[in-house]
């Protein structure tokens, strides 16, 4: 465990930290957040010699536990990011704590401690040492879950990017595309498959009529959706995205028309979205895009 304030040996945190750490650590310690604690009262009723352990969240946002350590003239308090670790260090406190006052005949009186959780631990008052260790249990469940939704997020955006670029560079690269890439990867030739395949589930196409009416499919769904107005290249790719995350759909009640893949035979594809935002715009054979006054693409 790292030392984050002490009087009694020196700091492992920089300067800039030396206040900021220990002072959300009190923050919390203030607002009742303790889940194990040894104490002892003075003769005013107020808590005079302490041991804690505290969930706290950092001026970052890191989750740690801390072990506050305070005496009426010492102070020694440490911290970590792992529960197991600060759990043991908590009652080897609360442990050399007490050899300490037996060792100076401290507990000729009463026991040394008014309250404790800690097993074996003389108290006037018992704690539940297991129903803190089951709150701390919850809390670090709760904090690898806020941990690990970010991490999510980000993966499957990569998952999504890698996808669509395997599905890409395949379809652009025609055949012998998939041998290809798999040898640059270094992956199976049906790993890299269902990879790409997983990619064109996921495209949504634009294409064109005669007339200028514009039409969407995602992947290779059985239903082409007419669309009522005109989208630029800019819209297509809002909308796209929008459907992509389940945030709209096209929708015969929203004034689309359902209409059966065959209608593709009459229609041209002029831009492709793909997770992550790209649009591929379709080109003719002059690089211009292939799009009428339907689907307006630059």
């Amino acid at each position: 465990m790292r030392v984050i304030h002490s009087t009694v040996r020196g700091l492992d945190i920089d300067d800039d930290q030396a206040e900021v750490l220990p002072a959300a650590a009190e923050r919390a310690l203030n607002d009742q957040r303790a889940i194990r604690e040894t104490y002892l009262m003075d003769d005013r009723g107020k808590k005079d010699f302490w041991i804690a352990l505290v969930p706290y969240t950092t001026p970052s946002g890191e989750h740690r536990w801390a072990v506050l350590d305070s005496a009426p003239t010492e102070a020694d308090w440490r911290d970590t990011g792992e529960l197991d670790e600060a759990i043991a260090v908590y009652e080897e406190a609360v442990h050399e704590a007490s050899d300490a006052a037996v060792r100076a005949g401290d507990d000729t009186a009463r026991p040394l401690w008014d309250f404790s959780d800690v097993e074996g631990i003389p108290a006037r008052e018992r704690g539940d040492s297991a129903s803190g260790s089951l709150t701390a249990l919850m809390i670090d469940a709760e904090w690898a879950h806020e941990d690990f939704a970010p991490a999510e997020e980000a993966y499957q955006r990569a998952a999504q990017r890698r996808q669509a670029a395997f599905a890409r560079a395949i379809d652009a690269h025609r055949r012998g595309g998939q041998a290809a890439l798999a040898r640059r990867t270094k992956l199976r030739e049906p790993t890299v498959r269902a990879i790409a395949d997983r990619g064109r589930a996921q495209r949504i196409s634009l294409y064109e009529d005669s007339g200028g009416g514009v039409y969407l499919r995602r992947g290779d769904e059985s239903t082409v959706w007419q669309v009522v107005s005109t989208l630029d290249e800019g819209q297509f790719a809002i909308d796209a995205a929008a459907w992509h995350a389940g945030d709209w759909a096209p929708s015969e009640n929203d004034g689309q028309t359902a209409l059966p893949t065959t209608v593709l035979d009459s229609l041209q594809h002029i831009a492709t979205w793909w997770p992550g935002g790209a649009v591929a715009v379709v080109r003719d054979e002059t690089a211009a895009p292939r799009a009428g006054a339907g689907g307006k693409t630059s």
